[in-house]
């Protein structure tokens, strides 16, 4: 048994083909990791596979003590957050909205937001020097602008 916040166990993972074969992995809490490689190579899909996303076709993940596939996608969010590459603006959002989605995995249904979860999203954003931004529609922002929005929603997540 593994002492690791985030452990892939011998994983084997992919699409229309394994890219991924018996990739074993321990990240301990507060570690950080850089994965590096050519495209195609299943950078991707180990993150994927690691938020329990996708599911190995064998192996396993191991998250906080247990196996990945055994917890709820609201139970992952709220000790993993991605940081996609693509930024998905999709809907006509601000800065702030955007970030505060990051305490989604912690209200119960159709809660409201509380005093902690608005001064967590503010944090968020000072964090990332972003507060100037918070009432700006996401569409608007420009350049790296938005990647910020969304490592503010990760860091905000918590």
């Amino acid at each position: 048994m593994t002492t690791a916040l985030l452990a892939l166990e011998g994983v084997t993972a992919g699409y229309d083909d394994d890219v991924l074969r018996g990739v074993s992995l321990d990240v301990d809490g507060g570690e950080l990791v850089g994965v590096l490689g050519p495209n195609g190579c299943g950078k991707t899909t180990l993150v994927r596979v690691a938020s329990g996303s996708v599911t190995p076709t064998s192996g396993r993940v191991v998250l906080d003590g247990r196996d990945v596939s055994t917890l709820s996608p609201k139970d992952v969010a709220r000790v993993v957050a991605v940081l996609p590459q693509d930024t998905g603006r999709v809907f006509p959002l601000t800065a702030f909205e955007t970030v505060f989605l990051g305490r989604h995995p912690w209200h119960p249904a159709f809660a409201f937001e509380s005093d902690d979860d608005l001064a967590a999203a503010r944090t968020a954003l000072d964090e990332v020097d972003g507060l100037h931004l918070a009432e700006r529609d996401l569409f608007t922002l420009s350049g790296g602008e938005p990647q910020r929005m969304l490592l503010a929603r990760a860091l905000c997540q918590g």
